[in-house]
Parts: C-alpha cells; structure tokens; sequence
C-alpha cells in the first residue's frame, strides 16, 4: 500500500498524508479531524512508510548515529528508551554502536556513521572523538550532542554531577559518619562532596580508593584497623557487588558499613539489603540529549541541558 492509497481512502491529498507521517501537519494547516481521520486510516491498514524511499526523496537518510562504550553500562537502558521513543516520534531511526574501549574500532564506527549519512549523533557518557573528526563533521554540519559530562564547546545533556556528590555525601555526613571511603567517583562528584564537608563544619576523613578492581577495595577495608564506616560508589553496579561481599564476609549493614551508590538501577533496589542511592533521571536525560539534538539539526536555537539527581533512601544507610 502507498502513501497515494491511503490518502484516496481517506479522501485528502497525498501531501497530507505525508504531513501527517513525518509531524508536518503545522505547515500545511491540517486541522485535529482531519489527522484523526488518516491517522485512523493508517492504523486501520497497518501502512508502514517505505523509509527507503522517503530517504530516497529527501535525498536524507532519516538516521540518528549513537556511539557508547558498551551496551550493559546500567544508565543505558532506560536512557536508551527516552531516546528511541523521541527519534521514534520526529520519524526517524536510530543506528547504536559499541567502542568496547577500542580505540581502531571507534574509528571504524565514526567513518562508518559517516558513510551511512546520519543527520546527528550522540556520543554516551565517556566517549571521545578525535579533533579531526570533529571538524569533518562540522564541515558537513551534522550536529553532535554529549551525553554526560562533556568539555567546553560541545552541546551536552547530563545530570548535575556536583550534586550527586553533594546528596551523597550530605546523606552519609547526617548519618554521623566520620572516616568515609570514596571509589568510582568523578571529579565534578568530587566537588559536591567537598561542599558537602564544608557545610557540615566537621572533622570528616576521606579515602578516595584508586579506581581499580572493587574488590581489591574492599580487602583494604576489612585489612585496615581504622577503617571506614561508609563507602560512597560511582555507580550502584559496584556498590550492589561491594554489598554482597560485606554480607557474605558477615559485616553488619548499614552498623558496620554503610553504602551509597549511584544511578537507582532495578538491581540496588533488589538487592539482598536495599541500596541508598542518588538517582539519575536516565529517560529524561535521553529525551533531553536527543531533544537537543534535534534543535541543533533544525537550527532551532539550542542551549545544553543540566538534570538534577535526587537521594533515595534505603537500608543500606
């Protein structure tokens, strides 16, 4: 079935119809009857546009390239939902790549992005693209938008990392802690647990533990005289599995150890004692890097968005 069949079913123009397919309708004054009526038209035969074609027609490719690190980093899955139910709205496709932290493979993917014509790209939390990139694709103007933290002069979408740190550890600093081990954490995360020390006007001890396997870490812990009752950790993924290790070693939580992690994942609600976390609005930031990113593609005036965590309580703390 074509788009010409549809519109005879519905008895309006072949150009309504294809308004109404790509969320057009404003520039040609379709009013709310009409769109129901091929909209129902639509739904009634199952149409699927042929997206070949349109592309064929626009001389556009109607994609969206994405690159990440790797596909089971716990903040991706609800992100990728907010970005998928967007792209899926403004009618176009979504082509996902992982790098797996190789640096051949991320040029593979970046010049076979290129080749297939995205229109945009996003880059998820933690990928870097080289400067020469970059011009290529400011000279072919497809717009670019970070996802986390990112550097002076790209567009981003990320959460407030100062204020994880901030919530985080203002929580575990009014749960009386004094000797807190830090593992996983940014630099901006830094600054809001800096903040968070200054406000208190306590004597507070803190270990930032090197960025290594956690359970080197935590032999440290149970192998120090003077160790810490707290442990604030970049991500709940890490903290679920420092968690269980204390449990399994037959240290009481929160009484001898108490953990914060970060992200609100289904698994730090599951866990076998229920883990405090700061909570990123993962869909939301999806949908705010792929809003933005479709600004950018229109031309629309853009500004890089910031979201804002929030602590849920639970009692691991």
């Amino acid at each position: 079935m074509t788009i010409r069949e549809i519109a005879e079913l519905a008895g309006v123009s072949s150009a309504a119809v294809s308004a109404v397919l790509n969320n057009r309708w404003k520039q040609i004054r379709l009013t709310k009857q009409t769109r129901d009526k091929i909209a129902a038209v639509i739904k009634k035969n199952r149409f699927q546009p042929n997206t070949a074609g349109k592309a064929l027609a626009y001389r556009r490719s109607f994609v969206i390239g994405m690159i990440v690190e790797k596909i089971n980093f716990s903040f991706l899955p609800e992100a990728l939902e907010g970005i998928e139910d967007l792209t899926e709205q403004k009618g176009y496709g979504l082509l996902m790549m992982t790098t797996r932290k190789d640096p051949a493979r991320q040029e593979r993917i970046l010049n076979y992005l290129l080749a297939r014509n995205v229109e945009g790209m996003l880059l998820g939390p933690g990928i870097d693209i080289p400067l020469t990139f970059l011009e290529t694709l400011a000279a072919r103007v497809i717009p670019l938008v970070q996802m986390g933290e990112a550097p002076e002069g790209k567009s981003f979408a990320c959460v407030d990392g100062a204020q994880i740190g901030y919530l985080g550890m203002r929580h575990l600093l009014e749960r009386g802690h004094q000797r807190i081990a830090c593992w996983g954490t940014s630099p901006m995360i830094h600054e809001g647990i800096d903040r968070a020390i200054r406000e208190s006007g306590r004597e507070v001890r803190i270990d930032h533990w090197p960025f290594c396997d956690p359970m080197e870490s935590m032999d440290q812990w149970f192998h120090d005289t003077d160790r810490p009752t707290a442990m604030f950790v970049g991500s709940d993924e890490v903290a679920s599995r420092i968690l269980h290790r204390a449990i399994r070693q037959g240290v009481k939580i929160p009484e001898e150890l108490a953990l914060v992690g970060v992200n609100d994942t289904q698994a730090a609600a599951e866990a076998a004692i229920p883990l405090t976390t700061v909570a990123q609005p993962k869909y939301e930031q999806g949908q705010a890097a792929t809003r933005l990113l479709f600004d950018l593609m229109e031309g629309k005036p853009a500004q890089s968005v910031v979201l804002q965590p929030n602590l849920v309580v639970r009692e691991s703390t």
